[in-house]
């Protein structure tokens, strides 16, 4: 995830925020825990848990807003 914050330091660069999120399929509990830590921190927008038909709607229902 330290990826998600060197894109996020080079975009601030030129005054850009690029919407960062996460889907995936089988996130464990300390990958979940530092999923949340970056959303706390806005570094991740949205996340996902594509077994999770919920997690599924309510992000697509988040891209389309775009």
């Amino acid at each position: 995830m330290i990826a998600l914050r060197r894109i996020h330091e080079a975009f601030a660069k030129s005054n850009l925020r690029p919407h960062t999120f996460f889907i995936g399929a089988a996130i464990e509990a300390k990958m979940a825990s530092e999923i949340w830590e970056l959303l706390k921190g806005g570094i991740l927008e949205n996340a996902a848990n594509l077994t999770n038909e919920d997690h599924i709607t309510s992000i697509t229902r988040w891209l389309c807003g775009l």
